[in-house]
Formats: C-alpha cells, sequence, structure tokens
C-alpha cells in the first residue's frame, strides 16, 4: 500500500449528524484518495458527494479528455436521480431541485504513484472542481496547498458539480496540478472550512500543528473543532479532513479489501454493493479492467438493473420507469436518510455520528 490514513469530521450541527454532507474515500493500493463536500443550500447533495467520492477513487476519468469527463459525470446523475425516487418528492422539493440543479457538491482527488527512479519518492495529480483543498506536508511545515493558496481566495459560493444539468449551468471550471513527495510526506484532504483556517493561521505565521491532527483521538478532535467554532476562528459548516502519510505499508500479503458502498440512501442505493458492482451498474465496464488487478466481484449486480449510457437530457431525465416509492419519513428532512462511516472494512467514509477517527 502506498500511504496509510486518518479521518476526522464533525457536522455543521453537533447532534445532527443526519444532516453531515461531506464524503470522502481511500484506497491505499490503488493510490487514491478523494474527499467532496455537499452543498447545503442544494437539494439531495449527500449522496451527490458520496458518489462524486467513491467513483473518484475506484474509476476516475481521463481529465485531459472533454468528452470523458463528461460521460462519467452523466452517468453517475443518472444513478443519482434513481436514488432521490423523483415521482415520491412533494412538490416544493421537485421545484427546488429543478431550480438549484439538484445536489451540488465540491470535489478534490489525488493519485499517487511511486517514483520510478526512487523507491522513497512519490509523484502525485491532484484535481479540483471547486474549494476542496490539498495540503503537502513535510516536517510538520506547509510546503504547499491547492487550489487555494490564500484564504482570502475562498468564496461562499464555490464552483461545485451539480446531480442535475439545467441550461444556464455554466461550464464546469477544472484544476489540475502535479507534484513530488516522499516517503514520511503528508498529503492532506480537507473541505472548505478547515482549509481556510489553516491557510490564514499560515499567512499570520501561527502555523498549524499538523501532526497533532494525525494523532489526534475522535475526541480530541471535537474537542479542537469545538474551540476553533467557539472563538469563532472557523465557520461553522461541516468539517472534514483526510490524512494520508506516505510511504510503503507493510502487508500481509493478501489481496487488498474492496471498499463497498454502504447506506448513501435510506431507501436503498448501495447498502450491500461492492465498488465493482456500483461500477458495472454505472456502465463503467468491467470492473476488473478499471482497478487493480486483485480486486474481484464479491456479487454479481442485480440482475434488474440495467447499465446507464449515455448523457442524460434535461427532458426527459425523470421520465424513466422504475422510480421506486419512498415512505413518507424520508421526505421530512432535506436530504437522505442515515449514513454508516468508519465501517472498519470499508476505506470510503461519509460520516454517521459513530467512530470519528479511522486508522
Amino acid at each position: 500500500m502506498l500511504f496509510e490514513t486518518r479521518c476526522h469530521w464533525q457536522p455543521k450541527d453537533l447532534g445532527y449528524e443526519r444532516e453531515y454532507e461531506d464524503a470522502y474515500c481511500a484506497d491505499a493500493e490503488a493510490g487514491r484518495l478523494a474527499i467532496a463536500d455537499g452543498v447545503s443550500s442544494a437539494i439531495f447533495s449527500k449522496s451527490w458527494a458520496a458518489l462524486l467520492s467513491h467513483l473518484a477513487v475506484a474509476a476516475p476519468p481521463a481529465i485531459e479528455d472533454i468528452d470523458a469527463v463528461e460521460l462519467w459525470l452523466s452517468r453517475l446523475r443518472k444513478q443519482w436521480t434513481k436514488e432521490i425516487s423523483y415521482k415520491s418528492l412533494r412538490w416544493m422539493q421537485r421545484d427546488k431541485l429543478q431550480r438549484v440543479g439538484g445536489g451540488s457538491a465540491t470535489l478534490l482527488w489525488v493519485e499517487l504513484r511511486q517514483s520510478e527512479h526512487d523507491e522513497f519518492s512519490f509523484n502525485y495529480e491532484v484535481v479540483a472542481f471547486g474549494d476542496c483543498c490539498l495540503f503537502h506536508i513535510r516536517d510538520n511545515q506547509l510546503l504547499h496547498s491547492f487550489p487555494m493558496t490564500d484564504a482570502s481566495q475562498f468564496d461562499l459560493t464555490p464552483d461545485s458539480l451539480r446531480s442535475f444539468e439545467i441550461s444556464e449551468t455554466k461550464a464546469i471550471e477544472c484544476q489540475m496540478e502535479t507534484g513530488e513527495c516522499r516517503e514520511g510526506d503528508f498529503l492532506i484532504l480537507t473541505t472548505d472550512a478547515f482549509a481556510e483556517w489553516a491557510l490564514r493561521e499560515e499567512a499570520i505565521k501561527s502555523p498549524v500543528d499538523w501532526m497533532s491532527l494525525w494523532e489526534d483521538s475522535p475526541i480530541a478532535w471535537d474537542q479542537r473543532i469545538k474551540q476553533l467554532r467557539q472563538q469563532t476562528s472557523i465557520r461553522v459548516d461541516d468539517t472534514t479532513i483526510v490524512l494520508a502519510r506516505i510511504g510503503r505499508v507493510q502487508s500481509d500479503g493478501s489481496a487488498p479489501k474492496v471498499s463497498s458502498i454502504e447506506d448513501i440512501d435510506v431507501k436503498g442505493g448501495y447498502g450491500e454493493m461492492t465498488t465493482p458492482d456500483l461500477l458495472s451498474i454505472l456502465g463503467f465496464g468491467s470492473p476488473e479492467n478499471l482497478t487493480r488487478d486483485e480486486i474481484q466481484e464479491a456479487s454479481d449486480p442485480d440482475e434488474n438493473t440495467s447499465p446507464v449510457a449515455g448523457p442524460i437530457e434535461i427532458g426527459n431525465v425523470f421520465e424513466e420507469e422504475g422510480q421506486g416509492e419512498v415512505d413518507s419519513a424520508d421526505l421530512e428532512s432535506t436530504d437522505e436518510g442515515s449514513i454508516n462511516s468508519y465501517a472498519e472494512t470499508d476505506p470510503c467514509s461519509l460520516g454517521d455520528g459513530g467512530d470519528k477517527s479511522k486508522e
């Protein structure tokens, strides 16, 4: 494995973990990490952020190929429309969906590769849609941040990826960068609230103690963020960081466990699906050809589920048959159901108010 990970998160409203809308995923064997920040002013952003982060790790698009990116997004959008059960939504929810473009999320992912010339060096590529950030740390010092380099660059309405195409949607702006790191460095992915605070601290010569974040227990992390909020030092928002310590990790020789997607939506969705299942349903071809050779399908995709292909048209995006019904209780909240995170067998986590740190 190319790195070890630890993750911390805290919802915007303490005690309301159900409304947490960030998502993240990590696959140390494939060398990929992703983080997504669901936009609370949109609708059903939680499951959209989850889809984006998981598929950015399982099967990222060729970012230099705009057609490939558009196809990747269109398949995710099609799956998302199935998950929200449009025909069962209230009129006000349908209206908001049409007005705001459905779910919305910022996204950042990193792909790490070992250098061909030095076993202790690694090359990485980072892709960002919006204001999630990557921090490169060495010897507890910030070497570089991307895409934001100053706290003043953050905006309350950042560019984001929408789950529903509307005619006035502007072209998606993507930023990409390559870099080098070495064994012992840290690559830290964060959502915007933490990133803005960290850059502000660095600017006033009050550098962040990055190593303490790695060492934080769940309780220590909670206390850290609560104190920063009480001091109005950090914005009150869902706050998530994913820390990756770079370097080959000794494994037991067995094949890495396949990341699974669990309980993105209380109405169904991905509760029993593995990553290969999801890739197959989304129409990305053979999972074995898209991920590492050791991945094996844990089970066959639902025989009643057809692969998704082609772009979504605004006029008929919700005219598909098979939209499931949903209990009225599921419609009481502004977003979909409960989230299961930090499962010990699943490095892809979405937050459920349970154990807030995973090594």
